[in-house]
């Protein structure tokens, strides 16, 4: 299970356990309350804004808003899959990811403005 906190609102994003519904759930640590955010994906990764929620599903990443909405995929991996581990920089404005089929690269991505296309990863 990966997840990571988001103190300003006590939330935890976490991807579903296997043998246990799919999707991606918050939690909130106040209310100690789960909320669906996806009926799909894994490995969610918060954005540094506390708003979004990046996850990994069928050779994609998307972002998804916590306050709901549809995600939307912002990079497709295919034909290779995406390893393990979106990292973010603090500023929200890089993503760092690597294929399974080059783990030992490293690529970059910039995540797209609302409404623009998903942007081409580099190296």
């Amino acid at each position: 299970m990966a997840w990571r906190s988001l103190p300003l609102l006590a939330l935890l994003a976490l991807g579903a356990l296997a043998g246990t519904a799919r999707g991606i759930v918050l939690y909130d640590v106040r209310s100690k309350a789960y909320r669906r955010l996806t009926d799909f994906g894994e490995r969610p990764v918060w954005m540094p804004d506390g708003r979004r929620v990046l996850f990994t599903a069928d050779r994609r990443v998307y972002i998804a808003d916590a306050n709901g909405g549809s995600p939307r995929a912002i990079y497709a991996a295919a034909p290779a899959g995406i390893a393990p581990g979106i990292g973010v920089a603090p500023d929200g404005r890089t993503l760092y990811l690597s294929l399974l089929a080059s783990p030992d690269e490293v690529w970059t991505l910039t995540p797209p403005a609302p409404g623009s296309s998903p942007p081409t990863a580099g190296r």
